[in-house]
């Protein structure tokens, strides 16, 4: 077993870096949510309620119906980001997945990898002994990075 923890001490202190911008994409992103119609399930189908998110939360309703809420998000008082995120689209998929794939992935993916520059350039022979280890180029940040797999406990913290 190799060990690397100094990456993944590495990639969190990137994190906290660009934590300012992670806000910012994820305000920049909620706004939208507003405008975005609203959606239940009726008789197994998803339909439009004929209210856009804002209007609904505006109003006190509730955003989401419990059965299509994600537990990481728990019990939402109505209105709140967290509502918003467990409502559900068009497609019956929640918000919240959107908001992982569409901002969070991508996000901690380029964290990483900005991580993986800093650690290639800065601790050039621990960078090609790790690449090695996880059987990938050195010189191949992307790959390395798939290969740490550090994004799945930084998406985590993020």
């Amino acid at each position: 077993m190799f060990d690397v923890d100094w990456m993944g001490m590495l990639t969190r202190e990137v994190l906290r870096e660009e934590l300012a911008s992670l806000v910012a994409e994820a305000c920049a992103w909620a706004v939208g949510l507003s405008d975005q119609p609203h959606y239940r399930r009726r008789s197994g189908s998803v339909v439009p309620t004929g209210l856009t998110i804002g209007e609904r939360a505006a109003n006190g309703q509730p955003l989401t119906e419990e059965a299509d809420g994600r537990l990481d998000l728990g019990d939402a008082r109505p209105g709140t980001f967290r509502d918003a995120l467990n409502a559900l689209g068009s497609d019956g998929r929640i918000h919240a997945d959107r908001f992982d794939d569409q901002l969070l992935h991508p996000f901690v993916h380029r964290t990483c990898l900005v991580a993986a520059e800093r650690a290639r350039k800065s601790r050039a022979d621990a960078w090609e002994e790790l690449a090695d280890d996880v059987g990938e180029d050195p010189a191949d940040v992307a790959d390395v990075v798939r290969a740490g797999g550090w994004d799945a406990p930084l998406r985590i913290e993020a």
